[in-house]
């Protein structure tokens, strides 16, 4: 056994080695209802009861007596058996009073930026995870761009190739209509000629 003082050890001795079991129930000073002991009354504070499944080393005892509001304990949880959470929560009897620690804010510091860095972090996947499927939708988008440009290319050159093949074919019907008109104009000015020739003719033979 080992008393330790302020984190720094104060004595020692031996004791009988026992076995600290689990299941039953722990009382701290005179149990509640029995009537034939009540010279085990306890007077004093306690902070932070926790009983340890094995020995802790001296610099786990100097952290723990460091600051009586830190979480240090915390780092230990692993190997407790009863927390002091655990008293806490249990029923008490007699004359108990609270005293108030200022040291709850203080303990719970640590737990709350440590948690609000989880959900930071949470956010920052989540955010990270929309931000890889914003890059594939604008890939996709690039891509369906892409895609659209090279149709419109087409669909220009193609529009061109066929507007160039029209005015080629109007320009086509235009000497051909040109030309049909010229003929139509020499057919009937020999249409005039051959007529008044008739005429002509026709006067001479009344004469005659």
């Amino acid at each position: 056994t080992r008393v330790y003082l302020n984190g720094e050890e104060v004595g020692s001795g031996e004791t009988n080695q026992r076995e600290l079991k689990t299941g039953g129930s722990a009382c701290l000073g005179n149990y509640a209802g029995d009537f034939k002991y009540t010279d085990h009354m306890f007077g004093g504070d306690l902070y932070k009861l926790n009983i340890y499944r094995r020995v802790l080393e001296q610099n786990d005892i100097r952290v723990l007596a460091s600051d009586m509001c830190s979480s240090a304990e915390d780092s230990l949880a692993a190997s407790m058996i009863l927390t002091w959470e655990d008293v806490l929560q249990n029923e008490r009897t007699g004359n108990v009073t609270e005293i108030y620690t200022n040291c709850t804010e203080t303990q719970q510091r640590p737990r709350l930026i440590e948690e609000q860095l989880k959900n930071i972090e949470k956010e920052l996947e989540i955010t990270r995870q929309d931000l890889k499927g914003t890059s594939k939708d604008h890939e996709i988008t690039k891509q369906d761009l892409e895609s659209t440009r090279q149709d419109f290319t087409e669909s220009k050159t193609e529009l061109k190739e066929r507007l160039e093949e029209m005015t080629r074919n109007l320009n086509n019907k235009e000497v051909e209509l040109n030309r049909t008109r010229q003929a139509l104009s020499r057919r009937l000015e020999e249409i005039v000629t051959n007529q008044k020739r008739n005429e002509r003719l026709y006067l001479i033979l009344t004469i005659v």
